[in-house]
C-alpha cells in the first residue's frame, strides 16, 4: 500500500540543523538505554583532514524489534505504554540521521544504510548482531565536536549500565537525595492516542558539579537524559517518562512548577534564608503541590516568625513595626504567593494591630456631644486647619477606652478621644499642648502610604510647625 505522506529529507534536515547538534546525538544513546543495554560504547573521531566527524554507538541491548522503526516516522511502539522508557514518537533516530552525510544501523540480522546520494538500502547480515550498532558521518566544527563529547558525559548513567565515551567510562553519579512524587507521565490509551496520567515515581536530586568539582547549570532529566536548564540548585532526574514537546528539549511551565514544588518539599530543611526568595522557590510556593508546612517554613526563612502583610491602616503597620514585626508589602509577593501565605496563617497588620472603627455600627454610642470648652477647641482646630492645610475640616468627639489614641485625623475629620484626654484637658484653651496635638493630627493630611508616622508625615509635621511662628506674627489674634 502506498503511503499517504512523504518527507522531504533535505527540508527536514534544515529544520534539525537549527537545534544544538549534541541533542540529536543523544537519541542513539537514549535508544540503547531503552533497549535495556548493559554496555553502551560511543566513539567520536574526526576523519583526517576532513570537516566530518565519525560517530558510533554500539550496545548489547534488545536491538530493534522491527528494522523499519529505524526509518519510519510515528510508527507504533510498545515504548509508548511503558513509563520507564523514554521513546514515544519514533522520531529521534530520524532526527539524528537527517543531519548526517551518511549513516548505518545494524541490529539482529539486518543492516540499513543511509547515503546522501544513493538514499536508503536494507540488507541482511551473515552473522546476526546482538544489540545495535549505529554509525554516522556528520559535519561538525571543532566547537560542536567538543560540545558533543562534553554533553554526552552529562548523561546520568542508569544503575547497572556501563557507558563509555571514546573508551573512557562515564562515572556513575550518586544522588544527593531521592524521594517519591506524583507527576504526570504520557501514556498511550486503547485508541492509540497519547495522554498524560498522574502516577507516583521516584525523583533523584544530584549536586550540579562535574567530576572536577566545577559548577554546572542545573538541568531537568528524564531517566538520565538531560532535557532543559533549571533555576533550582540541583539536577532533577525524574525516573519515568515526562510530558515533553516533540523536540524533547522542554516541558510545560505547569509541569516545571510542579517539579519545583516537589523538590522544595524534599529540600526545605536544607534551604538557607538567603535563598528563600529565589525565583524557583517563589514559583514552587505558588503551586498547589507545595505542602502547607513547606510554605510555612519558607515564610519563616524569608520574613522571620514575626511578619504581617501590609495594610492600608498605616497606624496598624506602624504598631506592628514597633512590636518587631516585618511588614510584607503587596508588591513583594505575587497574588498566588500571598494567597498561600494567608492560607497558612499570615495575617494583615490590621488584623493584629488595627484599631476599632469609631464611626462603624457603634457610632452613636461612641460619639460625645461637646460642651463649651470642647466647642472652643474645635473652632480653634478648624481655624488652624484653614491656615495650615487650607482645608475646612469637621471636628468630633468620642469615647473609646480600648483605643489608645488621644486624637485621630482622616478623611477631613479630626476626632478627640475623651477617654484619653478627659474633659478638663479642653478647659486650657489655646495652649502649646492643645496646639501641638492639633498640628500633630493635621500633619496626617499627607501621610506616608505605609506608616502613619513615616518620613512623609515627619516632613509634613516639620513644615506645619515651621509655619506657626509666621502665622502668629501675621495673625496674632488667632492665638489669643
Amino acid at each position: 500500500m502506498r503511503s499517504w505522506f512523504e518527507v522531504d529529507r533535505r527540508g527536514y534536515s534544515d529544520l534539525m540543523k537549527g537545534k544544538e547538534p549534541w541533542r540529536l546525538f543523544l537519541e542513539p544513546v537514549s535508544n540503547a538505554l531503552d533497549a535495556e543495554a548493559k554496555n553502551v560504547n560511543v566513539t567520536i573521531g574526526r576523519k583526517a583532514r576532513s570537516p566530518f566527524v565519525e560517530f558510533t554507538c554500539e550496545d548489547d541491548g534488545e536491538g530493534f524489534t522491527d528494522i523499519r522503526l529505524a526509518y519510519t516516522f510515528y510508527a507504533n511502539t510498545d515504548r509508548r505504554t511503558n513509563p520507564r522508557k523514554r521513546g514515544r514518537f519514533t522520531v529521534g533516530e530520524k532526527s539524528f540521521l537527517s543531519i548526517c552525510e551518511e549513516g548505518m544501523i545494524e541490529t539482529g540480522d539486518k543492516r540499513v544504510t543511509f547515503d546522501d546520494k544513493k538514499g536508503r538500502h536494507t540488507g541482511s547480515l551473515r552473522n546476526p548482531r546482538v544489540g545495535c550498532l549505529v554509525r554516522a558521518l556528520v559535519k561538525l566544527d571543532s566547537t560542536q565536536e567538543k560540545s558533543l563529547s562534553d554533553r554526552l558525559k552529562d548523561i546520568i548513567v542508569p544503575d547497572g549500565v556501563h557507558l563509555a565515551i571514546n573508551a573512557i567510562p562515564v562515572a556513575q553519579r550518586h544522588s544527593h537525595k531521592s524521594f517519591h512524587a506524583i507527576l504526570h507521565s504520557p501514556t498511550e490509551l486503547a485508541d492509540g492516542s497519547l495522554r498524560t496520567k498522574a502516577r507516583e515515581t521516584e525523583v533523584r536530586l544530584y549536586d550540579p558539579h562535574d567530576s572536577a568539582g566545577e559548577p554546572q547549570v542545573a538541568h531537568l532529566y528524564e531517566l538520565g537524559i538531560p532535557v532543559q536548564p533549571l533555576e533550582c540548585p540541583y539536577h532533577v532526574n525524574i525516573m519515568q517518562k515526562i510530558p515533553l514537546a516533540q523536540e524533547r528539549d522542554m516541558v510545560s511551565d505547569k509541569f516545571l512548577q510542579t517539579v519545583y514544588a516537589e523538590v522544595l518539599n524534599a529540600v526545605i530543611d536544607e534551604l538557607g534564608a538567603d535563598n528563600s526568595s529565589d525565583t524557583w522557590v517563589r514559583i514552587a510556593v505558588s503551586n498547589p503541590h507545595c505542602r502547607n508546612d513547606t510554605v510555612a517554613k519558607v515564610r519563616d526563612k524569608r520574613f522571620g516568625e514575626k511578619a504581617v502583610l501590609w495594610s492600608s491602616d498605616t497606624e496598624a503597620n506602624e504598631k506592628a513595626l514597633a512590636e518587631g514585626y516585618q511588614i510584607i508589602h503587596p508588591r513583594t509577593l505575587s497574588e498566588e504567593e500571598r494567597s498561600r501565605f494567608e492560607q497558612i496563617g499570615l495575617k494583615h497588620s490590621t488584623q493584629l494591630f488595627g484599631r476599632t472603627e469609631i464611626f462603624g455600627a457603634n457610632a452613636l454610642a461612641n460619639r460625645v456631644e461637646p460642651n463649651e470648652d470642647m466647642t472652643r477647641v474645635a473652632e480653634y482646630a478648624k481655624t488652624l486647619a484653614r491656615e495650615l492645610i487650607a482645608k475646612d475640616i469637621t471636628v468630633s468627639f468620642f469615647k473609646q477606652f480600648e483605643n489608645p489614641a488621644a486624637a485621630e485625623y482622616g478623611g477631613g475629620t479630626l476626632s478627640f478621644n475623651i477617654c484619653r484626654l478627659g474633659y478638663d484637658w479642653f478647659k486650657q484653651g489655646k495652649t502649646p499642648q492643645v496646639t501641638a496635638l492639633i498640628v500633630h493630627e493635621l500633619a496626617h493630611e499627607a501621610s506616608d502610604p505605609d506608616y502613619a508616622h513615616g518620613h512623609v508625615y515627619v516632613n509634613r509635621l516639620a513644615k506645619l510647625a515651621g509655619m506657626l511662628p509666621f502665622l502668629a506674627t501675621k495673625k496674632p489674634q488667632l492665638f489669643t
